[in-house]
């Protein structure tokens, strides 16, 4: 799982200028232009429940001497078992309560909810089988 922290609008902004429309771009194109390339399986280390833990509060530790970000984007790495799908919940939840500990009021949006993708992924595969 993997955090991007966005320190201020005012640094995000001028970045919309350098799109046509001033709209960014496709969040799929993202996603796939920062996919790996691995040629072995994953995941190479399954954390502990107290690794995880450890990991959140020194994520917790750094975020604190930064300012408040206007935006944070959770990779959920679900889809590629870059994180082990039983896990992901966890390590969200755990992630979710530092950021609340830290910002106090955040609002979450959670667009893998709404992502149809995966389900017609899941279809797919039951059909063709």
């Amino acid at each position: 799982m993997a955090i991007l922290v966005i320190i201020g609008w005012n640094e995000v902004e001028p970045l919309l200028d350098t799109f046509p429309d001033r709209r960014p771009p496709d969040p799929d194109l993202l996603n796939d232009a920062g996919c790996t390339c691995d040629d072995c399986d994953l995941p190479h280390h399954v954390s502990t429940p107290d690794e995880v833990r450890h990991l959140v509060e020194v994520t917790k530790t750094f975020l604190q001497q930064l300012p408040t970000p206007a935006v944070i984007t959770i990779a959920r790495s679900s889809r590629d078992d870059y994180c082990p799908p039983e896990e992901v919940d966890f390590i969200q939840d755990c992630v979710l309560k530092m950021l609340e500990e830290i910002y106090n009021c955040i609002e979450i949006t959670r667009d893998y909810e709404t992502d149809k993708s995966e389900e017609e992924d899941e279809t797919a595969q039951g059909t063709s089988a």
